[in-house]
């Protein structure tokens, strides 16, 4: 499958449910289905890839959908998870979007409220319901000359297709 972003963004994974791109100082991770290890250690090297820039960063993990399928809850990824919730060494702000508004999107709220508050992060998180409003806030916070409008539109690129 090929992705087409622009020169203007970075795309460090791309499977048939996945995306993790980079647009200036922002990780932006777009999800479809449920983490599988592939995922897991994509969103690691991409973190590491964040550590790399100089100043505060922002990350905005989008949730489009879920397909339902079978969520590992072994006690692996779910360590895993922790570790990428925290965002160890990152200096800047996190957005997670969740789309659906179902009670499959109040179940991912609930689940990620639970991580965050084990999880301890390093990176102060927030959740929203929309993609504007999480691009506002990490404007507010970590933006390098960038408005919400843009990290908006670079969502919707990133996203699109997905």
């Amino acid at each position: 499958m090929e992705v087409v972003l622009g020169q203007d963004v970075e795309l460090l994974h791309a499977s048939s449910a996945w995306r993790i791109a980079r647009w200036r100082n922002v990780l932006i991770i777009v999800v479809a289905d449920v983490p599988v290890a592939e995922n897991i250690a994509a969103i690691r090297r991409a973190q590491a890839r964040m550590r790399e820039l100089e100043g505060a960063v922002g990350a905005v993990t989008l949730v489009t959908e879920l397909r339902v399928g079978r969520l590992d809850l072994s006690e692996e990824m779910r360590s895993e998870i922790r570790e990428i919730a925290r965002g160890v060494g990152l200096r800047g702000y996190a957005a997670v979007v969740i789309e659906p508004q179902s009670l499959l999107g109040a179940a991912i709220r609930a689940l990620l409220t639970g991580i965050f508050l084990v999880a301890q992060p390093d990176v102060p998180h927030r959740i929203f319901d929309n993609r504007r409003s999480a691009a506002e806030h990490l404007m507010h916070k970590v933006t390098l000359g960038w408005s919400a409008e843009e990290l908006a539109l670079v969502m919707d690129r990133v996203a699109r297709g997905l």
